[in-house]
């Protein structure tokens, strides 16, 4: 049993690496491109220095959809468990929440990345209005709506 914890949450610190590593790569677009410099072709004219472009999402919105994330994750396990806790022995009742919990964070972190890209439908205007907490949002409500699929199956005796 202590394995399977090991597993869930190397799965959930795997989807929260590479969810900050397509933050600072994709969405964050001045991340790691401070060092690089381009090559001059002509010497700099006098005038007014151009700010770096704004970022899509800020650094809050992603801290809301890890929240978000978190919530729908362990809503999804409690209700999950609660339920699947009459019917089988405790132990048998953890995979079945822990898939859903999975499904869960994974289905919020998939409708993050299209919040954050601007695929989502009134995306952009949130994120010109800097709502931050639309972020968390979208994250609690995809991963919510994972219960729809993972709470109707009976786990197996």
């Amino acid at each position: 049993m202590a394995n399977l914890y090991r597993v869930a949450v190397a799965i959930f610190l795997l989807l929260a690496v590479v969810a900050v590593a397509v933050y600072l790569v994709w969405i964050r677009p001045s991340a790691g491109r401070e060092d690089v410099t381009e090559p001059l072709i002509a010497p700099p004219t006098a005038g007014p220095v151009a700010k770096p472009p704004r970022p899509r999402v800020a650094f809050i919105a992603f801290i809301f959809g890890m929240a978000g994330t978190a919530l729908a994750g362990g809503i999804a396990f409690a209700v999950r468990r609660r339920r699947d806790k009459t019917d089988v022995a405790s132990n048998g009742a953890v995979v079945p929440a822990l898939s859903a919990a999975l499904w869960a964070a994974v289905v919020a972190w998939i409708a993050y990345l299209l919040y954050a890209v601007g695929w989502l439908p009134g995306a952009t205007v949130l994120q010109a209005k800097d709502y931050a907490w639309a972020a968390g949002m979208v994250t609690f409500v995809s991963g919510a709506l994972t219960m729809l699929w993972t709470g109707r199956r009976k786990a197996e005796q």
